[in-house]
This record gives structure tokens, C-alpha cells and sequence, in this order.
């Protein structure tokens, strides 16, 4: 990847050797990470080259760095949602999602990623150790593809829009869940958290939502 800038002072980084689908920025404003087809690419403004890269084999569509700058998460075109630790680049792949995943968003505290796909929004428990071996929540009652989501300041309500042209604002992580609204269990069964590549090659076994590690 190469730097150009511009008369205007603006800066163009070349040669990521796909369509970018997303991008966004480090908490701390010093990089920006570029989703391609191959991973993620990182670079700081003002440097010429690459300074970090994440990657698989695949089209990652969507992109969000948790507000704590602990993680990054990144939807993909094969239903998978590949979540990063920063800088280690140590990672978890969230599997069975129907279809691809092109919208993510963090609570504002960091602890909780929720991704949406054609079925609803599932969101997963990155407190303590993370989601591995924990079972997902899941908010459903959209007749379409839930398309945007966001959650509110407070992390105590999310805005959901949908291609059913309907906008909803739902109570959500207010203790005790509001078990009509966020219903935690094996809603999902299909949609499963696994420790990737880099875990399994130290002998840690999968993990599949709602199953302890043992």
C-alpha cells in the first residue's frame, strides 16, 4: 500500500487490491482500519505504509472497533463475524449467521457486540473472558432484514431499522432483561462462537454457544 497526498491536504492510500467495504477508526484516532476482500488493513495517517493487517480468506463487508479499543469486529459475505483483539491480532469467529452480516454495533461500554442478519439481532457477551462457550441473546419481531442498528448513549436501549420499512427502539441490557423483549437462551441454536485458528493450533477444542469450554 502506498501514501499520496494531495495539494488540498487530503491523503490517498493505494493499492488494498479490492473494493474497500468499511472502514473505520482506532478510539484513540491514531489509525484507521480498512475492510477488504483478505482481511483487515491498518495504517496511520501520515505514514506511508501499512502498519498492520488481519488476515483471512474472505469478503469482510462491515467493520466496528470496540469503544474500549480492545476489539474490532468485522461482518463477512459467508455468514461468519470475525472478531479481532487489539494488537494482537488473537481472534474468535461467531459462526451461522443467515446470510451475510454487513451491520455490527458495539454498546457503548465495549462489553456487548450485537450483529444483525435476515433473523433478527444477536448479541453476544465480550465481559470477563468473552463470548466463547456462552450462549448468545437474541431480539427478533422484524418481518424483514434488520439493514441499521444502533444503541443509545446509555447502552440501555437499541434502535432497530429493518427492510419491513419499520423503526423500533427496544429496552435491552436493563437488569433484569425484560424477557419479553430480549430473550436470552437457544433462540439462535444454529449461530455458535469458536476460537480460531491461532487458539486451536495451542489444543483448545471448539466452542459452541451455550456449551462450557470444559
Amino acid at each position: 500500500m502506498t501514501r499520496r497526498s494531495e495539494p488540498t491536504g487530503d491523503e490517498r492510500h493505494l493499492g488494498l487490491g479490492s473494493t474497500v467495504t468499511a472502514v473505520a477508526w482506532s478510539p484513540d484516532g491514531l489509525r484507521v482500519g480498512a475492510a477488504v476482500y483478505g482481511g483487515i488493513r491498518w495504517f496511520e495517517p501520515g505514514v506511508g505504509e501499512e502498519v498492520r493487517s488481519f488476515d483471512w480468506k474472505g469478503s469482510m463487508l462491515s467493520l466496528a472497533v470496540a469503544p474500549t479499543g480492545k476489539w474490532v469486529a468485522a461482518g463477512t459475505q459467508e455468514g461468519t463475524v470475525r472478531v479481532y483483539r487489539l494488537w494482537s491480532a488473537d481472534d474468535l469467529e461467531m459462526s451461522g449467521h443467515p446470510g451475510k452480516v454487513t451491520v455490527l454495533g458495539w454498546t457503548p461500554d465495549g462489553n456487548r457486540l450485537s450483529v444483525a442478519d435476515s433473523e433478527g439481532v444477536t448479541t453476544w457477551n465480550f465481559e470477563g473472558r468473552g463470548p466463547a462457550g456462552t450462549r448468545p441473546d437474541s431480539l427478533s419481531g422484524h418481518d424483514g432484514r434488520v439493514s441499521a442498528l444502533q444503541w443509545n448513549p446509555d447502552g440501555r436501549r437499541i434502535v432497530t431499522g429493518c427492510t419491513d420499512h419499520l423503526v423500533r427502539v427496544v429496552p435491552g441490557w436493563v437488569r433484569p432483561p425484560l424477557a419479553n423483549t430480549l430473550a436470552r437462551g437457544p433462540s439462535r441454536p444454529s449461530v455458535s462462537v469458536r476460537e480460531a485458528c491461532r487458539r486451536r493450533r495451542r489444543g483448545r477444542p471448539d466452542l459452541t454457544a451455550g456449551r462450557p469450554s470444559g
